[in-house]
């Protein structure tokens, strides 16, 4: 929670953040941002509706980084 309407926290894993290079953490945060693009804030319980914010959210991040980025830390999170 923060006092800023504004502001939100990031909680990483501090290892798994280790391990990225610098373009996978620009592509990790823009994923992250990514999600505060949507302008559908609420989600329902739809399986479908959490792959369609989160392929958005890859999308937005590959504003910012490569998208071989976003695609290696996928691969990383997959094997964690």
């Amino acid at each position: 929670y923060s006092r800023n309407p504004f502001g939100f926290f990031l909680l990483l894993d501090g290892a798994f953040y280790g391990e990225l290079n610098p373009e996978e953490r620009i592509a990790l945060i823009g994923h992250e941002l990514g999600h505060l693009t949507n302008e559908e804030v609420f989600l329902v319980n739809n399986p479908d509706t959490f792959i369609r914010f989160q392929i958005e959210a890859d999308t937005y991040a590959t504003k910012y980084a490569e998208p071989r980025a976003m695609i290696n830390i996928l691969n990383k999170v997959n094997i964690t």
